[in-house]
C-alpha cells in the first residue's frame, strides 16, 4: 500500500524528548515514510530523522468556561465523569482542561498533509508508543491483510465510560475515506470544536468515523491489550503531569430535576493535593466564598442559598463563578458568569440529583 506513518507528538520535556528520539528509530524498522506531526516545537536531529514534518503552531487547550456560552450539543450519552457520594451523584461534561481539540487537529492536519503528498493509508502512532517485535510483526501482518483483503483500514474497539469508542493507536486510516469524512477545516475556538467534533471526545468522533465504513477490520480492547504489552507500557499519561486534564469535578452543579436546586461540589479523582479557592460575586456582593485543600479521592459539596438561586432564576441577575486551582507550583482559573441565557448550557454540561430524587 501507499502508505506513511503519521506519529503525534507532544514532547514539551526531556523525558518526553528521548522517548520521541527512541520511537522515530523504532518507527524506521517499518521501511515507511513518517510524518511527524507536533504542536510545538521539534529538534533538527529529530526533524531530519524523519521524512516530513507539521507543526501545528497552535496546542488548543480548552477550559469548561470557553463553553458555557455557547450553545451545547451534550446529551446523556456522551462522555462524562460520574462520582456518587453520600446523597448526591455529579455528573460532568467538560473537563477543567481538554487537550481534546489539539488532538483532533492532530487527526484533520496531518490527513489532508498525507492526502497532498499522495499516501493512500496512514498508520496513526504516538510518540510513546515503541513497539517491540511482536508487535511490530502484528502491525505487518496488519497490513497484508488490509491490503489484500482491499479493507477500509484498521481500528481497535473499546468502550469508555460505556460509550463505543476507537482506542486511537495503532489504527490504519484510509486517506481520502476519512477527509470526505472531517474535511479540512481545523479547530480555531471552542465553537469549531462544537461544530466539528458535535461535542464527542476525540475517540467518539473516530468511531463515528468507523460506523461510517463498509469494509473496516477491527480487534476488541481485550486483544490489542494481549498483543502490546511492551508498546502499552511505554505509554506516558498526560494526566500525570496536569491532573486538571483528567478527574477533577469542581463547580456549580444544577439538579437536573430542579432547576432550583444548586451546590458547589468537588471531588478529587487526580494524583494530586488540590487547594480550590471558590468564589461567587453579584454586583461585586460576595455571595459564597471558601478555600480547601483536597486530597487524593476526597469529596466536598455544599448547598447553594436560595437567595443566590433567586437572582438568577427571578431577578435576572448575573453570578460571577471564579475558581482558583492551586498544585505543585501551578495555578489555573476557571472564571464565568452565569444568567438566564447560559443556564441551560450549565445544566447539561454539569448536573447533578439527589438520590431520593429518582
Amino acid at each position: 500500500m501507499n502508505t506513511c506513518i503519521v506519529l503525534f507528538s507532544h514532547a514539551d520535556n526531556k523525558e518526553k524528548k528521548e522517548t520521541l528520539k527512541k520511537t522515530v528509530d523504532s518507527l524506521k524498522e517499518f521501511n515507511l515514510p513518517i510524518l511527524l506531526s507536533s504542536n510545538i516545537t521539534v529538534d533538527d536531529e529529530i526533524i531530519n530523522n524523519v521524512n516530513h514534518f507539521i507543526y501545528n503552531k497552535k496546542n488548543i487547550l480548552f477550559k469548561e468556561s470557553d463553553f458555557i456560552d455557547l450553545y451545547s450539543p451534550v446529551t446523556e450519552a456522551n462522555y462524562n465523569s460520574q462520582y456518587t457520594f453520600g446523597k448526591i451523584s455529579t455528573r460532568s461534561y467538560v473537563k477543567k482542561l481538554t487537550y481534546q481539540a489539539a488532538v483532533v487537529n492532530h487527526y484533520i492536519s496531518s490527513l489532508n498533509y498525507a492526502k497532498l503528498l499522495g499516501y493512500e493509508y496512514v498508520l496513526i502512532t504516538e510518540y510513546d508508543y515503541i513497539y517491540d517485535d511482536l508487535e511490530k510483526n502484528f502491525l505487518i501482518e496488519t497490513f497484508k491483510k488490509v491490503e489484500n483483503e482491499k479493507l477500509d483500514g484498521f481500528y481497535i474497539t473499546c468502550r469508555i465510560s460505556g460509550i463505543d469508542s476507537i482506542f486511537p493507536v495503532p489504527s490504519i486510516i484510509p486517506v481520502d475515506r476519512f477527509i470526505n469524512y472531517c474535511g479540512s477545516k481545523i479547530i480555531e475556538k471552542p465553537l469549531d470544536y462544537i461544530k466539528i467534533t458535535n461535542f464527542n471526545i476525540c475517540e467518539e468522533w473516530v468511531y463515528n468515523f468507523y460506523k461510517y465504513l463498509e469494509r473496516p477490520y477491527a480487534i476488541p480492547l481485550e486483544t490489542f491489550i494481549d498483543n502490546f504489552k511492551n508498546a502499552r507500557n511505554s505509554s506516558i499519561e498526560a494526566q500525570n503531569f496536569n491532573p486538571l486534564f483528567g478527574k477533577l469535578n469542581s463547580g456549580l452543579y444544577i439538579n437536573k430535576f430542579n432547576e432550583n436546586d444548586w451546590i458547589y461540589s468537588v471531588y478529587n479523582g487526580t494524583n494530586k493535593i488540590i487547594k480550590i479557592d471558590i468564589l461567587l460575586l453579584c454586583n461585586n456582593e460576595i455571595l459564597y466564598n471558601h478555600t480547601n485543600n483536597y486530597d487524593l479521592n476526597f469529596w466536598y459539596f455544599e448547598n447553594l442559598s436560595q437567595n443566590i438561586i433567586d437572582k438568577v432564576m427571578n431577578k435576572n441577575e448575573e453570578i460571577y463563578v471564579k475558581e482558583i486551582l492551586k498544585f505543585d507550583d501551578k495555578e489555573e482559573v476557571i472564571e464565568y458568569t452565569i444568567n438566564k441565557k447560559n443556564i441551560e448550557t450549565l445544566r447539561k454540561l454539569k448536573w447533578f440529583y439527589r438520590i431520593n430524587d429518582n
